[in-house]
């Protein structure tokens, strides 16, 4: 988790623990603010406000509306209950999983990812393509963590990933 903003290698640790302590949290500062349908641009500005600690690329695509709307909307659907699901999903985020990432066995793994992503640093993708066998990652400099995914899905059909 080196490299990994402080507020997600946090939610991972208390997540991994306590789930709902995590969910509370969450569902007072981001949750709550996501159903808000009578002041929207509260949570507008929350996540903008959250940007704003972003690598440059990240915040470049979200200046497109489109983007933003699409990026603003995922975050909305998954604390459209409560906080509760996003709270689970980083426990499992942050426990082991019952496999070890070198005992993956595919002829040809590709792995991109952003050099400037604080979400899940570089040095994490690193780390993961040393395991998995046959493995290539392809590191973007001036990239964080939604800018490889917008600026880059289109080459995926230039691939043959079978």
């Amino acid at each position: 988790t080196h490299g990994m903003m402080f507020e997600a290698r946090l939610l991972l640790s208390v997540a991994s623990w306590f789930p709902s302590l995590a969910a509370f949290v969450m569902e007072n500062g981001i949750g709550k603010p996501s159903r808000n349908q009578t002041h929207p641009e509260i949570f507008e500005q929350k996540i903008m406000k959250e940007m704003e600690s972003r690598p440059s690329s990240d915040k470049a695509c979200l200046a497109d509306q489109s983007l933003k709307d699409i990026f603003l909307e995922s975050i909305r659907a998954a604390f459209s209950v409560s906080a509760e699901g996003v709270a689970w999903e980083a426990k499992l985020l942050g426990l082991p999983w019952g496999f070890d990432l070198k005992d993956i066995q595919r002829d040809k793994i590709i792995l991109w990812h952003g050099k400037e992503d604080i979400n899940c640093p570089f040095a994490m993708a690193v780390k993961a393509q040393r395991l998995l066998q046959n493995a290539k990652l392809i590191g973007f400099d001036n990239e964080g963590h939604v800018s490889v995914p917008v600026r880059y899905l289109s080459l995926l059909s230039l691939i043959d990933l079978c």
